[in-house]
């Protein structure tokens, strides 16, 4: 029986549904085994609706909030695993739509075992059915972990680097060698979980293997798609090949085909929580007798959520879709979108740890050649809230470049400079460990389940396409990714004393904008700006510098407190350009 899963939402009295639905099915009940034939997992996926829970076709939590007041906005908080209800009848916690032999939970053994037959009823199983023979001309030579980007398993410290997290869909393979006398057959590759609590799953893939195990598709593998609750702290795994035809006819001296040869082996996860906080802001142009803006729809929406935590490791992204801001006149220049982001995070008082991006549909093209921008922080600290700050353009017929440039920009955001790739990269990372801005390991895309092949795959940080994460990016951004996270759970920051600020953007076309804001007090300023009144010098302060994605635009931050009140004008050097401006001509003074 299937069942066709759609959410309708009223949100500031529009109607928001989906554009496609999600199909449910419910597989035949198994006790050990199954007669050949794939099966399907059945799952229940529940929203947070205003309290509500309703069903929705992804494992996702809403809150929806109804438009400015207060601005609560849309606020979406997608997550992999989040509000997840569990699966209907007791069913294991495969992802949706995994095509399986057989898969089984259970804690401790008992001596009789409850089963539901195909008639629907139960009762204790009077006997064992025949027991699979251990596969002959077959061994598994390589199993990987796959969150985003590949692990071995057991492999040497250099190649299993790459930290796994608990809580995140993860792509099990299990590569295999055959004999010379290997007859084409299906085989059944049983995956065991062990837990620390006693529980476990097994989960059996069937395979018709008919040559030599493969890493460009799926089924080049015996795969396994383990749902966010399977991946659980302290788990361990081994994998056994079976003969998928039964003989009944086991020899108790044949050895078993596993790996590990004997017990489980361990997969290492990163311990806590993983989480990006994102507030959306879509602008709506009007200029020159044109009106546009991007879609709010609830399907884009997720499509931004999805792109972000397919790309970074996380157990989900909480996404905050921000009221529309009205933007009049040209928009030539991009910086100025992000002023006016950096302005409405001060105003609303952001979370040091909430990514600010704007997204436009420019009605006279916007700034040339420029697809976002973004700015660079240097470490993942409270002071440095207000640059996590960025931008990117909105395109009627291509979602997948609006989505590249989201991710490639919050990678900015998260510290990350450009990978070299075309060699005309602006503040370019020269420390990339891979030559051409390629990925030296296979990719998985865990919403779409795309492999994403090395030699051919280009980091997102780069200029290329098409592009995936990194090993080197994916373990750079989980460092910041985590600290920011324990900011809204088990370490909040220390309170940052708070002053007025003077601001700075100096624009890659020669203008400036100052204006004045509160924000941190400790600042870590390596320049200086220069007070004057009356003719003369009254004092220094210290400002810091900062460098936006495209190494041209630049953020100066002084913390000035009162200061500003006798002076009436201000010089700013960098070594390269002396800027003065008069006070009254700074934002934000009377």
């Amino acid at each position: 029986m299937s069942t066709g899963l759609w959410l309708e939402a009223l949100v500031a009295g529009r109607r928001l549904r989906p554009s496609e639905n999600v199909q449910e099915t419910t597989p035949r009940a198994l006790l050990r085994r199954v007669e050949p034939g794939p099966a399907r997992r059945r799952t229940r996926h529940t929203v947070c609706l205003a309290g509500e829970q309703v069903r929705a076709p992804s494992t996702a939590s809403l809150a929806l909030g109804p438009g400015r007041a207060g601005w609560l906005a849309l606020c979406v908080l997608l997550a992999l695993g989040a509000c997840y209800r569990g699966h209907e009848g007791g069913a294991p916690a495969l992802d949706e739509d995994v095509e399986v032999a057989e898969s089984t939970g259970w804690g401790d053994a008992e001596d009789d075992v409850e089963a539901e037959r195909d008639d629907g009823s139960t009762g204790a199983v009077a006997d064992d059915p025949p027991l699979p023979s251990p596969a002959r001309e077959i061994s598994v030579v390589r199993v990987e972990a796959n969150q985003g980007v590949a692990v071995e398993l057991g492999a040497a410290p250099a190649d299993s680097d790459v930290p796994l997290i608990t809580g995140r869909k993860t792509l099990i393979r299990a590569f295999w060698e055959i004999e010379p006398t290997w007859s084409a057959r299906e085989v059944d590759a049983e995956l065991l979980l062990v837990y620390p609590d006693g529980t476990g799953e097994t989960i059996v893939r069937r395979r018709f293997v008919d040559q030599a195990s493969t890493h460009d598709t799926l089924d080049g593998s015996f795969a396994w798609v383990l749902a966010p609750e399977l991946v659980r702290p302290g788990m361990r795994y081994a994998i056994e090949l079976f003969e998928a035809e039964i003989d009944g006819t086991v020899d108790p001296a044949t050895p078993s085909n596993r790996v590990p040869s004997v017990g489980t082996a361990a997969i290492t996860l990163a311990p806590g929580q993983q989480r990006i906080r994102v507030t959306l802001v879509p602008f709506r142009h009007h200029f020159d007798g044109c009106q546009r803006q991007p879609p709010t729809d609830l399907d884009t929406v997720m499509s931004f959520v999805g792109a972000l935590e397919a790309s970074n490791p996380v157990q989900g992204v909480d996404l905050v879709l921000h009221p529309t801001e009205l933007w009049t006149g040209p928009m030539p220049n991009f910086t100025a979108v992000l002023e006016r982001l950096i302005e409405l995070r001060t105003d609303e008082d952001a979370d040091p740890n909430m990514y600010y991006y704007g997204l436009v549909f420019p009605c006279d093209g916007g700034e040339s050649g420029v697809g976002g921008r973004g700015y660079v922080p240097n470490g993942p600290t409270v002071e440095n809230g207000t640059l996590r700050t960025s931008m990117g353009r909105w395109y009627a017929n291509n979602r997948t470049a609006a989505l590249s440039h989201f991710v490639h920009e919050i990678g900015h955001n998260q510290g990350r400079r450009h990978v070299p790739c075309t060699g005309n990269e602006a503040n370019p990372d020269l420390a990339y460990p891979h030559e051409g801005g390629v990925l030296a390991r296979w990719g998985f895309g865990i919403h779409d389940w795309t492999l994403h092949p090395p030699g051919e795959t280009f980091d997102y940080m780069s200029y290329c396409h098409p592009r995936a994460p990194s090993d080197y990016t994916w373990k750079a951004t989980l460092e910041i990714i985590e600290e920011l996270t324990s900011w809204s759970y088990d370490r909040p920051p220390a309170e940052v004393p708070r002053t007025t600020l003077l601001v700075g953007s100096l624009r890659a076309d020669g203008t400036q904008v100052w204006w004045t804001m509160l924000g941190p007090a400790n600042v870590d300023g390596t320049h200086e700006i220069e007070l004057r009144g009356g003719g003369r010098r009254l004092g220094m302060v210290s400002a810091a510098r900062y460098v936006a994605s495209d190494e041209t635009t630049v953020l100066v931050v002084a913390p000035v407190g009162t200061l500003l009140d006798g002076a009436d004008s201000l010089v700013y050097d960098d070594g390269l350009v002396r800027r003065e401006i008069g006070i009254a001509d700074v934002r934000g003074r009377p």
